[in-house]
C-alpha cells in the first residue's frame, strides 16, 4: 500500500480538503455536513485543517441514497421507479420491495411469484401501481419521510442560513434529495454541495443548488487524454480503497426514546476494520505534516502532479502494487445491487466476454472486474496478449513483441 500512497492518490485526499475549506470560506458556508460512510475519513482530515478555518463548523450526517430518496419523493411515482430500476446497477427485487416498505407482506410474495429481475420493467410498474398496492407503498413512504425530516431537524439542518454537504459524488442527486427535503419548511437554508467529483451525468445546479467540484468532468474531464476523465470513470478506485470507513451503510432511521438514530447494515463491505483504522491514522498523520507546506503555490503544483501520477497508476499499474486490492469487491452502494471484484486474475474466456474496457458505460454486473488494468497487471502473458489484441489488433501486439 505504501507504494500506491506515494503515487499520488494519497496527496489528492489532502489537496482536495484544502480546496474544500477554502471554497467553503469564500462561499460563506457556516456549517459543513460530511455524509456517511465516504465522509468519515474526509471529516477527520478536515478537522486536522480546521485550525485555519475556525468560522466553519464540521458535522457528520448519516445518509445514503436509499435512506433519503424514497422519503424525498414521499409517494409512489414513475420517477422513483426509474431510480430504483437504474439499468447500470440492477437491484435485487427483494431489496427493491424492502425500499418500498413491502418486504414482509403478502403483496411482496405475490409480486415475487409473478416477476423476476429479467421481466419487463413497465409491467412491474403497472402491477405495483394497483390502488391497493399504491396505498401500502404511500403509507410506508410517508412514515419514512417523517423519520428523515425528524433526523434532519435533530441534526440542525435548519439552524444556519448557509450550509453545505460534503460528498464523494458523482451525479449530484444526493444534494438534490436534501434540497427537496429541506423545502418542507418555509424558511429554507441555502444548501451548497462540495463534491470530490461529478461525472458527465451530473444534475444541473438549478435542481440541486450551488455545486463546488474538485474533479469536474464538465470542466476538465471531457478533454480527451485528461487524467480527470480516467479518474472519474474509475471513481470506485478512489472511493473504496482510499475513502473506506468503519461503519456499515445507513439503511434508514428509527426512533429510540426522543432520539432518531440510523439503522446501519451489519459489517463493513471491503477492508477489515483493523486496516481501516491504520489507514485513517496514517492519513491524519500525513495531514498534520501536509498543513505546514500547504501554500497556494505548492497546492497548485501538487494538484497537477497528483492528478497525473494517479492517472498513470490507474492506467499502467504493475503487479506488485495492485496485490493489496485482491479480495476487495466494488459495491455500487445500492442495496442488493451489483458487486464485482476490484481486480482478479483473468481467464481467456473472461477476456473474451469482458465489457469494461471502454470506460464507465458498461453495466457493472456484466464485467469481469471493475479495474481491467489492475486485473491485467496480475494476469498471465497470454491474457495480456489477447487483451492488447482486443484493444489494438494483433498487428500492434506483434510489433510490441518484436520490440521486446
Amino acid at each position: 500500500m505504501r507504494k500506491v500512497i506515494t503515487y499520488g492518490t494519497f496527496d489528492l485526499l489532502h489537496i482536495g480538503h484544502i480546496h474544500l475549506l477554502r471554497r467553503a470560506r469564500a462561499a460563506g458556508v457556516q456549517r459543513l455536513y460530511f455524509l456517511s460512510r465516504r465522509g468519515e475519513l474526509p471529516l477527520k482530515i478536515a478537522r486536522v485543517f480546521q485550525e485555519d478555518f475556525p468560522e466553519i463548523e464540521l458535522r457528520y450526517l448519516y445518509s445514503s441514497r436509499w435512506a433519503w430518496r424514497p422519503a424525498t419523493y414521499g409517494r409512489w411515482c414513475r420517477e422513483l421507479w426509474n431510480d430504483l430500476m437504474d439499468p447500470r446497477f440492477p437491484m435485487d427485487l427483494q431489496e427493491l420491495l424492502n425500499v418500498l416498505g413491502l418486504g414482509d407482506t403478502k403483496i411482496a410474495d405475490d409480486f415475487l411469484a409473478q416477476f423476476s429481475r429479467e421481466d419487463n420493467v413497465d409491467a412491474m410498474f403497472e402491477w405495483l401501481s394497483q390502488p391497493t398496492v399504491v396505498a401500502t407503498i404511500n403509507q410506508s413512504l410517508t412514515e419514512r419521510r417523517k423519520l428523515v425530516l425528524a433526523y434532519l431537524d435533530q441534526e440542525g439542518l435548519w439552524e444556519r442560513e448557509r450550509i453545505a454537504l460534503v460528498d464523494d459524488g458523482w451525479s449530484g442527486k444526493t444534494q438534490r434529495d436534501l434540497h427537496w427535503l429541506l423545502q418542507s419548511r418555509e424558511e429554507v437554508p441555502d444548501l451548497q454541495g462540495f463534491f470530490f467529483g461529478l461525472s458527465q451525468e451530473r444534475l444541473p445546479q438549478k435542481e440541486c443548488g450551488t455545486q463546488h467540484v474538485f474533479l469536474d468532468y464538465d470542466r476538465e474531464g471531457s478533454v480527451p487524454g485528461s487524467p480527470i476523465r480516467l479518474l472519474i470513470w474509475r471513481n470506485h478506485m478512489l472511493e473504496d480503497p482510499f475513502l473506506c470507513g468503519s461503519e456499515g451503510r445507513c439503511q434508514g432511521y428509527r426512533r429510540i426514546g426522543i432520539r432518531i438514530v440510523p439503522m446501519l447494515a451489519d459489517g463493513w463491505e471491503g477492508w477489515g476494520l483493523t486496516v481501516v483504522k491504520v489507514w485513517h491514522e496514517t492519513v491524519q498523520y500525513f495531514a498534520r505534516m501536509f498543513i505546514n507546506m500547504a501554500t497556494s503555490e505548492t497546492v497548485e503544483l501538487m494538484t497537477r502532479l497528483s492528478l497525473e501520477n494517479t492517472a498513470i497508476f490507474l492506467r499502467f499499474p504493475c503487479a506488485e502494487w495492485v496485490q493489496c486490492f485482491l479480495g476487495i469487491d466494488v459495491s455500487a452502494d445500492l442495496m442488493g445491487a451489483s458487486r464485482l471484484p476490484m481486480i482478479k486474475r483473468m481467464s481467456l474466456r473472461e477476456v473474451a466476454r469482458e465489457q469494461n474496457w471502454a470506460g464507465s458505460d458498461a453495466v457493472l454486473g456484466r464485467c469481469v472486474s471493475y479495474w481491467p488494468e489492475g486485473s491485467l497487471a496480475i494476469s498471465g502473458k497470454w491474457i495480456k496478449a489477447l487483451v492488447w489484441a482486443k484493444r489494438h489488433g494483433w498487428k500492434w501486439v506483434l510489433g510490441r513483441a518484436l520490440q521486446g
